[in-house]
């Protein structure tokens, strides 16, 4: 989930205020955490990270890597097709 999600379920009544905070702060100490280990290991502004835009020739150590729209697609009609056959983790159905 994403705080907005959590503000949502809070809204539904289905989680209490002290639960959602919790989880509304850990999400953020998470996304904060996974910014700062990516930017670390990928190189920071330099690779273009954080820009609203494709992956073009985005560094990774000696290789570099272009996302095209198909590739995105590509990635995500599989990733989404394991999840259907059971190969993914199973995500938690609120």
């Amino acid at each position: 989930m994403n705080p907005a999600v959590t503000v949502g379920v809070l809204a539904a009544g289905a989680m209490g205020v002290g639960e959602a905070i919790g989880y509304i702060v850990s999400q953020l100490i998470g996304g904060i955490t996974g910014a700062l280990l990516l930017r670390t290991v990928l190189g920071g502004a330099e690779t273009g990270l954080g820009m609203p835009a494709l992956a073009h020739n985005l560094a990774l150590g000696a290789t570099s890597l272009t996302i095209t729209p198909e590739a995105g697609f590509t990635i995500e009609g599989w990733a989404l097709s394991a999840r259907i056959r059971g190969f993914a983790l199973p995500i938690r159905n609120l």
